[in-house]
């Protein structure tokens, strides 16, 4: 069976920032410095140095190329915040170019956020300014040297300025679903009821562009008369053609007891429905599979396994049709064989993603314990031929590092009442799973 066994340990005093393979950026704890490392298949990580001159920690990374990563920084400005756009050549980590996005979180002319990157080119959303109207959308085409050059703006619906606002990180409150050659399709990431969905197709064409709205899937009318919201937790590409979207639709201010989400499909072109059903999950993460013709929706569960622990909640695994967003299975997922706490920045102390060719499913606890499941056996039977008489997981622990052993009389105490975790966070890619350990390193563990 598949384990992630191999373990590859790198102590250094800084915290993980992500990983986009081959590279791993970490953040120094003088928080001045980007540090670049890069995975070798059987080796361990080698450090390729710093990014160049001193550094805020980024906001976002994207890795452009093979040779260059882009980050949006944010730096002080007075009362107000100020970020940038800066590409670097890898491995060296010099400066390609830079561009500045202005001032955030405050009125006036030159609000400007990141929307997102699309293969080649930087999507820049720009404010006219109170009262102004005249939002749009600049674009920016990365050349292969690294630099920035614009290549045109792209216009919203009408009206669109009345649904546009910057979030209090200078975000654009929208999300870049889909570019093309002269347009864009992009979704807010908060609306209020009745809106569920405020979706705008932006155009170089003035008179092309429009909008879609539409309604709550949970009900009809918000119970008890409560202000209720609509949150894009997360989303994915379907094919070619379509896009999955997964809202949490809640009280305002409120953390709901009994989350539902709403998993909508998009088709691309029209930006008509596909589908939309609702779940009882806090849907945090979309996995599609389409030699399997799924998509797995990994979140919160109202409805957890009765012997869960304290410091873990309950995930649950919903599989749903690709093609009508029916549901086909739902799995929760059980308890490690062995007690521990949760991954401190995990959603409910879990992390589970898939891995590898043919298709994994892998699931992370807070002390490096692990089970891989093929993707084919969870489709077909869910976690039954990996759980043992107790209705835990056959976990393979995470055996070959110094982290994994408690260093103290209280991390012993810890364990021994299963209460001890080292994971602070863990990063996925298609062979190897970062663990990151607090001030001390990080732990590269290998699919096998």
């Amino acid at each position: 069976m598949p384990t992630l066994s191999q373990a590859y340990t790198v102590e250094h005093p800084s915290r993980l920032i992500c990983y986009i393979h081959p590279y791993i950026l970490t953040y120094s704890s003088d928080q001045r410095s980007i540090h670049v490392w890069m995975c070798t298949e059987g080796a361990a990580p080698s450090y390729n140095g710093k990014l160049e001159s001193n550094l805020s920690e980024p906001v976002e990374i994207h890795l452009i190329s093979s040779n260059h990563l882009i980050t949006r920084i944010v730096s002080e400005d007075g009362d107000f915040g100020m970020h940038e756009l800066v590409i670097y050549e890898l491995p060296s980590g010099k400066i390609s170019d830079r561009l500045l996005l202005g001032r955030f979180n405050a009125a006036g002319e030159g609000d400007s956020s990141l929307l997102g990157i699309a293969d080649d080119t930087v999507v820049i959303w720009r404010s006219g300014g109170p009262g102004n109207g005249d939002e749009r959308i600049e674009t920016y085409k990365i050349a292969e040297d690294g630099t920035l050059s614009p290549s045109g703006p792209l216009y919203p619906p009408e009206n669109a300025g009345e649904k546009v606002s910057l979030g209090r990180n200078g975000n654009f409150r929208g999300e870049l679903l889909y570019f093309g050659s002269g347009s864009l399709l992009e979704m807010s990431s908060d609306t209020e009821f009745p809106i569920g969905v405020y979706l705008s197709h932006w155009s170089s064409n003035r008179d092309s562009p429009r909008y879609r709205i539409f309604p709550f899937a949970s009900f009809a009318t918000p119970p008890d008369h409560e202000q209720w919201v609509s949150h894009l937790c997360t989303y994915i590409r379907s094919g070619t053609s379509s896009v999955v979207t997964a809202h949490y639709e809640h009280p305002f201010g409120i953390a709901e007891p009994n989350p539902t989400t709403s998993l909508r499909s998009v088709k691309l072109s029209t930006q008509e429905l596909n589908w939309t059903i609702v779940v009882e999950q806090q849907t945090n993460k979309l996995c599609h599979l389409p030699s399997y013709g799924v998509i797995l929706a990994i979140g919160f569960d109202p409805h957890p396994i009765v012997d869960k622990w304290q410091s873990i909640s309950s995930l649950s695994i919903i599989i749903l049709d690709e093609a009508n967003g029916s549901i086909k299975g739902r799995h929760s997922i059980h308890l490690p064989q062995y007690p521990c706490s949760g991954i401190s920045r995990a959603e409910g102390g879990i992390e589970a993603d898939i891995m590898g060719s043919p298709e994994m499913l892998a699931i992370l606890f807070g002390d490096g314990q692990s089970v891989v499941v093929p993707i084919n056996q969870f489709l077909a039977s869910g976690f039954e031929p990996f759980i043992n008489d107790s209705e835990h997981f056959n976990t393979a622990l995470c055996s070959g590092t110094k982290f994994g052993i408690p260093r103290n009389s209280k991390e012993r105490r810890q364990k021994e009442k299963g209460r001890w975790a080292w994971v602070d966070q863990a990063l996925f890619g298609n062979q190897e799973v970062v663990l990151e350990c607090r001030d001390r390193g990080f732990v590269v563990l290998s699919l096998t």
